[in-house]
């Protein structure tokens, strides 16, 4: 089974989570034909950036969004930056999809 649209990660606002290199992995076993890409705003180790080339995953660095989102949001609430996270995820996706056409 051969895949065109990759299977895109979307990282933004924290570090990378444990437990994303062992999807990634987990998907590469799965669907070893389907092209993966991470789009994050995170500087990445170099331990890191080694695994996943070895992955074959592509990374695209992002800008953080919370300058940009904070000075246009007007609410009062905890939660604010899982909000502003949460929308940026939508837009850099919408961009990444764009520019792929």
């Amino acid at each position: 089974m051969t895949h065109d649209t990759p299977l895109v990660w979307i990282e933004v606002g924290r570090k990378l989570p444990p437990h994303l290199i062992a999807n990634m992995r987990l998907h590469q076993e799965l669907l070893p034909s389907c092209q993966q890409v991470l789009l994050t705003d995170q500087t990445l180790t170099k331990r890191v950036i080694s695994t996943l080339k070895s992955l074959g995953v592509s990374v695209i660095k992002i800008d953080s969004p919370n300058d940009y989102f904070s000075k246009k949001i007007r609410r009062s609430t905890s939660q604010l930056e899982f909000w502003i996270n949460t929308t940026y995820r939508f837009i850099v996706l919408e961009d990444f999809m764009r520019s792929k056409k």
